[in-house]
């Protein structure tokens, strides 16, 4: 929503979609159609876009009745139901002047009472998609305006193509480039609704070893309940969540109003063939943003979006705010000649460069770098194996028994006081734990002030399931 709210606006615009004289002018109005309490009163209500307008005006003018029983009366007769001036004249008894004077206090009155109850709307409506998004890994994204804006410009667009796909490599920084954008929308109010669908790829069991993914990573089934959960929420739907209940009312919604869904993580050809279908039947008005690893050439309506690496700009930009972040201030305050064999090195990729910057807590920067040259021109999952090695061949025992918990945390992380329940730890040994994990930024602390989370890139992830196991009989 790109109108600026104001009082003036929003009595404009009752002015204009009454028909209220002396005409107004179309750019001084805002559309009422598309207030956020319009939009509520179309969904709870299932009805039309003119007849929410009226369902809003009439609810607003509820309490005006007790404050000023004539105007309202005069307002509802002529302006709602339709009655001509010459009737209401007859009907109130008062004359043409008194009843255009009247309806000016309504017009005045009621712009002030939807003026409050859409800024309220408006903010509870931004706090419910908030909370689907997990708390952001990063406080600060280094090079990423210029793709930001693309995909604003790919996804805003309210035409083709309806499923976008930004790929890239482990590590790159697509879950967070999809977070910041989710953020940058909520606030502009493009779309009706937001939703997040997270992927997982693995199942890690009790006893260390990795579970075969025979099955898509994420159903359909699964896909339609976390969708149900956050867009049906005004809706009583009967648990378990039926699919063959839910899609069509997801089919109606999503056609009627534009939304805009981020499923992330899908890193299988398996992932894509399972769900390909029912998003494609899904979309159209509303969008789907994918994010993986994978290029999906052979399906011609989604439209790629390719996540290069970071420029030496950008990437030493990025190893001097770690630094700052990590109290290494000697790194930070390094020359670009000093830190450019690091970009050399590990190149721009965000990830690759947070855990050299986690290593040079410990170790020399000759030292780090000297044991990741020999995975150059290796794929960069080898690099990643010799970063995570060298950092994993530095933790205390309970430093990895506390690491060796993350992958079972769900992808928006764990409090503190759950890990602690799970690793029976002391506080105090925990949270010595995590501030060496944090530090050597193996795990990421999210939230504010109020509240603190851990969590583990997802790349993380999957070298805790499928290298530990290895490294621990080596």
């Amino acid at each position: 929503m790109t109108d600026k709210l104001t009082v003036e606006s929003i009595y404009a615009s009752l002015r204009r979609e009454l028909a209220f004289k002396p005409q107004v002018e179309a750019d001084s109005a805002l559309d009422l159609g598309d207030l956020r309490i319009v939009r509520n009163a179309r969904r709870s209500l299932g009805i039309s876009r003119n007849e929410a307008v009226i369902q809003v005006i009439r609810a607003a003018l509820t309490p005006l009745k007790e404050q000023d029983s004539l105007s309202a009366e005069i307002f509802e007769l002529h302006r709602l139901e339709g009655e001509p001036t010459k009737d209401v004249e007859k009907r109130v008894r008062i004359s043409r002047a008194s009843i255009y004077r009247h309806e000016k206090r309504c017009f005045n009155e009621l712009a002030e009472i939807l003026y409050r109850q859409e800024k309220f709307a408006r903010e509870q409506h931004r706090k419910r998609q908030l909370e689907r998004l997990a708390p952001p890994t990063y406080i600060h994204l280094f090079g990423v305006d210029d793709l930001r804006n693309e995909l604003l410009e790919v996804v805003e667009r309210d035409e083709p193509p309806w499923l976008i796909l930004l790929e890239g490599l482990g590590g790159i920084g697509k879950t967070a480039l999809a977070d910041l954008l989710a953020r940058t929308l909520i606030e502009r109010g493009r779309f009706d609704e937001i939703g997040w669908v997270t992927a997982q790829r693995h199942e890690f069991l009790m006893q260390g070893r990795i579970a075969e993914m025979t099955e898509p990573s994420l159903t359909v089934a699964s896909l339609l309940d976390r969708l149900a959960q956050q867009l049906l929420d005004d809706i009583s739907l009967p648990r378990p969540i039926s699919p063959k209940i839910v899609l069509p009312i997801l089919k109606e919604r999503l056609s009627k109003f534009r939304h805009l869904i981020i499923v992330d993580n899908l890193e299988t050809l398996t992932d894509v063939r399972a769900l390909a279908p029912i998003l494609r039947e899904l979309a159209g008005p509303s969008k789907f943003l994918l994010t993986s690893r994978r290029s999906l050439p052979s399906e011609p309506d989604v439209f790629h979006i390719p996540t290069p690496e970071l420029s030496l700009e950008h990437a030493l930009a990025l190893v001097r705010h770690e630094a700052q972040l990590r109290n290494l201030p000697e790194v930070a305050a390094a020359t670009e000649d000093a830190l450019t064999p690091i970009y050399e090195t590990v190149g721009g990729n965000p990830l690759a460069l947070r855990l050299v910057v986690g290593q040079l807590r410990i170790h020399s920067l000759p030292r780090v770098l000297q044991s990741l040259r020999s995975a150059q021109g290796a794929s960069v999952e080898a690099l990643y194996t010799y970063i995570y090695r060298q950092a994993w061949d530095d933790l205390s025992e309970l430093e990895r028994r506390v690491f060796l918990l993350m992958p079972f945390s769900p992808a928006s992380g764990s409090h503190f006081e759950h890990l602690a329940f799970v690793s029976e730890l002391p506080h105090s040994a925990l949270q010595d734990a995590l501030d060496t994990l944090v530090n050597l930024n193996l795990i990421d602390r999210r939230g504010g002030l109020e509240e603190a989370r851990y969590s583990i890139h997802s790349l993380t992830r999957t070298f805790l399931l499928e290298q530990v196991v290895k490294w621990q009989t080596s």
